[in-house]
């Protein structure tokens, strides 16, 4: 799912419509276009309640109600927060690393 407000200065439009011509044929030729959802309220950098109620209908429907995802929904890649911030040289401190769910 994307939202792409049409006045946000941080997702230009341009960018947004390129991602689509490269995304939409994708999922169209694997018979799942309605696993990508756009969203392109005349908005700007703004994330109001009801786009939050977009995100979570969407979520809700693809993510909590796909089985594979419910089979892999706890498995974690042990300390991949540490990892990831050692890598890109951010800070460690106050990252808990785990070994599993």
């Amino acid at each position: 799912m994307i939202l792409g407000p049409l006045q946000d200065p941080d997702m230009a439009a341009s960018g947004v419509e390129q991602l689509l011509r490269l995304v939409l044929p994708v999922y169209r030729a694997a018979g799942k276009s309605d696993f990508f959802k756009v969203h392109r309220p005349d908005d700007g950098h703004v994330f109001r309640l009801k786009y939050f109620e977009w995100m979570a209908q969407w979520f809700g429907k693809y993510l909590e109600e796909n089985p594979k995802i419910q089979e892999t929904r706890y498995k974690q890649i042990p300390n991949y927060k540490h990892q990831t911030a050692e890598r890109h040289g951010l800070p460690t401190e106050g990252i808990t690393v785990r070994s599993g769910p």
